[in-house]
């Protein structure tokens, strides 16, 4: 059981550095847009989505405050910042924890509900592919090519020694 908790924990952490390498590759493709308003919009959302979980993992707390629209370095370093400390918290969770109920109240509601960080960190990782995909999307309605950022393009490898390694 201890062993399957690990790799569970290595592979959120695994999903996480993804998803901050192919989200930045896709932030530095946006000052191609023609129009890259709704695409910062929907990177912005995303950021606060991992904010505001990682609020109420930690203190079973739901803010109101989102980031206001910055330019695309500010969001770069916003992103950096909140993959940072998903994996900081990720990796500071004992192995049980990470499938523990806990109760919070973190619902623009209000309403106290049980989660687990293992579904969260499900939750964040699939909502940034989700994101991605749709600036994506934008890129191509705007007729301007999106980087690659497709998983198997990052794990695949070039020579045996990679392969080894």
């Amino acid at each position: 059981m201890e062993q399957r908790l690990q790799n569970l924990k290595n592979y959120f952490l695994n999903y996480f550095e993804y998803n901050l390498i192919s989200n930045q590759m896709l932030l530095r493709a946006m000052d191609r847009l023609p129009d890259p308003k709704e695409a910062l919009e929907l990177f912005k959302e995303l950021i606060d989505s991992h904010r505001q979980w990682l609020r109420c993992m930690k203190t079973n707390g739901w803010s109101k405050e989102t980031l206001k629209i910055q330019g695309l370095a500010a969001l770069q370093t916003q992103w950096r910042g909140a993959i940072d400390d998903w994996c900081s918290f990720i990796s500071s969770t004992e192995l049980n924890d990470l499938q523990s109920p806990m109760l919070v109240v973190c619902l623009k509601d209000g309403d106290a509900k049980l989660v687990t960080v293992r579904d969260i960190a499900f939750q964040l990782n699939s909502m940034s592919l989700y994101v991605r995909e749709q600036i994506v999307r934008i890129f191509r309605v705007q007729n301007c090519e999106p980087p690659h950022t497709d998983h198997v393009f990052s794990a695949l490898r070039t020579s045996a020694a990679e392969v080894n390694a």
